[in-house]
């Protein structure tokens, strides 16, 4: 089981109140904070390299502009919920927690709003990592392993530069995250029952329901950031839901507190939905399922989609076709991680656990979601909520290979984190932004 219980990264052998000392008693933990800020730094690096704005992003920055000056956006519409942005829209949970910046930074610049996004998404995998420590007994090494994984997989790499939607959707995976292995792992939530029935009762501690309701808020928050994202939100929803009540982490009344919540909170999305004429049109024309083609010719459609999202070429080594979607050449996972997710595979019974089961579940639901869209596939915008589960995942079997008793997995560990991290700034930074300079150059490094 990859659940070992470190409460502190190196626990000092002497009480010595020293500078000195503490650095010595410490020093595994200054390296590991030394290397989050040098891949911090390398991602605000990124920025520089990063091409021209599209069209759609300007949109957007004129509509934080627009609205900041004038209370109406770029269309003249008055404090809108949802804004038009080329052929789809923007949302009130990405664009108004911009426009908030605004007022600390002035006007949002296209480098302002790419620093904001990095710095979210640095918290973000911040949060992620507290979440997975939460669900291994405060393990330590899972902690920081994750935490690298997630500031260097290629998949949210590009998403954190480019101003738009998606570059939220880790930010609102992680605290529902959070929320959901405090939920699953606070020893002080503590449900109670009554009689042998088993009945469910009132239980008296409050924070099993404001968990409860925090879980159910962030996953509404999903699903209103992205339009993409909608349908897995959703069905994620229904999910944990479920799963909360088989693994008895909530009663029947911090059930009902969930559903209320989400109904709530879902209001401005749904009549949105429901009444919005050019939205609904363009969902309709994005489906697998059309009136001109048969059930059949559909469901094979989904089904070819949907797999193609586990194409190993698609996860490993080219990614997306379309490069402001995704760095190419070096997959949506990068090549290297290929090594810690097949040995976690072939440890798959020491490293069994609930979580992993959970997170193939949020994998499977999201990626059988995004099968829904015709556009193309592999997409790998439409199935960016992939890209934090997949995170932990990676991380448990870099953890597995470090803990391995041969004598040099230690040593082929760290050489193979030091190697990666030198792809990361020489090929993610330098050579995968100047690739995404060729697309807008109208250059195609596959077909030229």
């Amino acid at each position: 089981m990859v659940n070992e219980n470190i409460n502190s990264i190196d626990k000092p052998s002497y009480k010595d109140k020293s500078l000195k000392a503490f650095f010595n008693n410490h020093k595994l933990l200054f390296i590991l904070i030394g290397i989050t800020i040098i891949l911090a730094a390398i991602r605000y690096i990124s920025i520089i390299y990063m091409p021209d704005v599209f069209s759609d992003e300007e949109v957007i920055l004129k509509h934080i502009e627009a609205i900041r000056n004038t209370g109406y956006d770029y269309y003249n519409n008055k404090a809108p919920l949802f804004m038009v942005v080329g052929g789809g829209y923007t949302t009130y949970v990405y664009l108004y927690p911009m426009l908030f910046f605004s007022f600390f930074l002035g006007n949002i610049t296209p480098e302002k709003a790419r620093i904001i996004q990095q710095t979210l998404t640095i918290a973000s995998c911040i949060l992620l990592a507290f979440g997975v420590r939460n669900w291994f007994n405060k393990n330590n090494k899972l902690f920081w392993i994750t935490l690298f994984t997630s500031l260097t997989l290629p998949w949210g790499f590009v998403q954190a530069n480019r101003i738009w939607d998606p570059s939220f959707v880790a930010v609102y995976f992680s605290l529902f995250f959070f929320f959901f292995s405090v939920l699953m792992k606070n020893d002080k939530i503590d449900i109670k029952y009554k009689g042998d029935n088993k009945k469910f009762i009132i239980s008296s501690n409050i924070r099993g329901y404001v968990y409860s309701s925090l879980v159910s808020i962030s996953l509404v928050l999903l699903a209103t950031v992205y339009p993409p994202a909608r349908i897995p939100a959703v069905f994620m929803w229904v999910f944990v839901f479920i799963w909360l009540l088989i693994k008895k982490r909530i009663n029947i009344f911090m059930a009902i507190v969930m559903v209320v919540v989400a109904s709530l909170m879902a209001l401005p999305l749904a009549y949105y939905i429901l009444f919005n004429e050019e939205f609904n049109s363009r969902s309709k024309s994005l489906l697998v399922f059309q009136s001109d083609k048969s059930i059949q010719t559909s469901l094979l459609l989904w089904v070819k989609n949907t797999t193609n999202l586990f194409n190993p070429s698609f996860l490993f080594f080219t990614g997306d076709w379309i490069y402001r979607h995704s760095l190419p050449v070096f997959g949506l996972l990068g090549t290297i991680n290929l090594i810690p997710l097949v040995y976690l595979f072939y440890k798959r019974k020491e490293s069994s656990n609930s979580l992993n089961w959970f997170l193939l579940g949020v994998i499977l639901i999201t990626c059988i979601s995004t099968g829904l869209t015709n556009d193309y596939s592999p997409h790998s915008l439409r199935s960016c909520l992939c890209f934090l589960p997949y995170s932990i995942l990676i991380a448990q079997g870099w953890l597995l290979i470090f803990r391995t008793k041969t004598r040099y997995g230690k040593y082929v560990f760290l050489g193979l984190i030091i190697s990666f991290f030198i792809l990361y700034f020489t090929f993610y930074v330098l050579i995968g932004t100047g690739i995404l300079k060729f697309e807008n150059a109208g250059f195609d490094i596959y077909h030229f």
